[in-house]
């Protein structure tokens, strides 16, 4: 994609991190050997969804972007694409940012940048750009002053630029062509009721903390699928949106209403919501609104409440291809529905302060579970014990936040997990142990991470390297450390 977007395709949170040489590419496969063998580190492989995505070298890069640009499918400005811009039309403008390892000194840099400037994106005919990325943090600002000019624009990826300023929403809020505008990282402080005139929009991402209000008329963008702010107040009138397909983080502080409009949305894929408040009445609407029966097509749901969790406990009958269970504050009993989910593949808690057998006997049975995290103050045993009834017949990932005062032993009984590959385990001040690593048969990684020179820590992976060497060569753990 080389930081030009087609409208619809990839999301503003799908980005890869930069590199310290070259510009950001996106490559996607569905095969995962492909992708590994594409990039210049198994590290650089992501999950995007259903699909793989990596880095690839820099050379290919440079020959990717040369055929791009020879067609005038992307205009690439900053770094080393500064001079001899394509095409005399701009369709897909993308700005890079100009440090990092240019070839020029620091002096001749500063004399040629505003040449730069000049003869390139400042004298560039805009009217015809319909898509807009920026990846430069600084600077931009007569650029920014321009966004009047784009009138075809369907596309504006203005992510982390924080010479955004507030002035420059009025300009936002007249591309009435607009399909995606993302505004994650910038400086606003402030979304204008003019936001609401965008009607065409698809997806509105404004991951800033400085914005905690929505307007009002954000209900008016009845196209808009995808809704993504940091934490704001729910407006009244939500449930009028039909098109939402993902709502994130929205604040609900008691409302009876509100909690009715969330299973008034039917195509709802992806649900983040923070709970403020928890009385009877908003926890059973809240939890009815949940059910199978308003909310089918629910495929992620986040959760998270400073005071109770207690509203999952009213869900009667969950949504059927729930994919992704994330659960963040106390709940007085584990809900019974989630063992019938059948398309669990990820489950997340923290906080949840419940006994491990309670956990770890739902999940156990799920035949599609394939990752666990069990992060601070998940489980309130002394002891997290995965026992022999606790097959997991499709879990690989087991990820364990060791913190405070339980649990101080984890342990894997014989026939436990058995298809558990990869183990994660940050261990905190106090005493811990872990038991029955010889019955993880299939163990292929552990990565362990704590304080340097931590006893604790030193012992554990004293006792995998112990173990590692007992076992086939095969079949040998790969220990990885990571202390601070």
């Amino acid at each position: 994609m080389y930081g030009a977007y087609q409208h619809g395709k990839l999301s503003a949170s799908d980005r890869l991190p930069e590199n310290k040489c070259s510009s950001r590419i996106i490559v996607t496969t569905r095969i995962e050997t492909v992708a590994k063998a594409s990039s210049v580190s198994e590290n650089l492989v992501h999950h995007m969804k259903s699909l793989e995505v990596c880095r690839v070298h820099d050379m290919m890069l440079e020959v990717m972007v040369s055929k791009s640009r020879d067609a005038n499918f992307v205009t690439l400005v900053g770094r080393q694409y500064e001079v001899g811009l394509s095409g005399s039309k701009v369709r897909r403008l993308t700005v890079h940012d100009n440090d990092g390892k240019d070839h020029i000194s620091s002096h001749k840099k500063e004399v040629e940048q505003p040449h730069h400037a000049r003869h390139g994106i400042e004298t560039m005919n805009l009217q015809q750009v319909r898509s807009l990325t920026i990846f430069q943090s600084k600077g931009l600002e007569r650029l920014l002053d321009r966004l009047g000019e784009f009138k075809l624009l369907r596309v504006l990826d203005l992510e982390h630029c924080k010479a955004l300023q507030d002035k420059h929403m009025r300009d936002v809020c007249r591309l009435y062509l607009l399909r995606f505008l993302s505004l994650r990282g910038t400086s606003i402080s402030v979304v204008p009721s003019k936001i609401g005139d965008l009607e065409y929009l698809e997806t509105l991402d404004i991951g800033s903390r400085k914005i905690c209000t929505m307007p009002p008329t954000v209900t008016k963008l009845r196209r808009l699928e995808h809704l993504r702010v940091s934490r704001w107040t729910m407006p009244r009138g939500l449930g009028n949106m039909k098109a939402l397909r993902e709502v994130s983080w929205a604040l609900l502080e008691g409302d009876v209403q509100d909690a009715r409009e969330i299973g008034e949305l039917q195509q709802l894929q992806v649900l983040c919501i923070f709970v403020a408040k928890s009385e009877e009445e908003f926890s059973r609407a809240l939890g009815s609104s949940l059910t199978l029966s308003k909310t089918c097509a629910l495929q992620s749901l986040r959760l998270r409440s400073t005071r109770t969790l207690d509203f999952l406990l009213h869900v009667s009958s969950p949504p059927p291809l729930l994919c992704h269970l994330t659960m963040i504050g106390p709940i007085s009993r584990f809900p019974d529905w989630i063992s019938s989910l059948k398309h669990l593949t990820e489950f997340s808690a923290t906080f949840v302060e419940l006994a491990g057998d309670q956990i770890l006997d739902s999940l156990s049975k799920l035949p599609s579970l394939q990752s666990i995290q069990l992060g601070y103050r998940s489980c309130r045993d002394r002891e997290l014990a995965a026992r022999t009834t606790h097959n997991f017949p499709a879990l690989r990932i087991l990820d364990l936040y060791l913190a405070r005062e339980h649990p101080k032993v984890v342990k894997f009984e014989q026939g436990s997990m058995t298809k558990l590959e990869t183990l994660l385990l940050q261990f905190s001040e106090e005493e811990r142990s872990i038991v029955g690593l010889e019955n993880l048969k299939n163990l292929k990684k552990v990565k362990l991470s704590g304080w340097k020179n931590y006893p604790p820590l030193e012992r554990a992976v004293e006792r995998l390297k112990v173990e590692s060497e007992n076992r086939p060569k095969s079949n040998q753990i790969k220990v990885v450390v990571r202390s601070w």
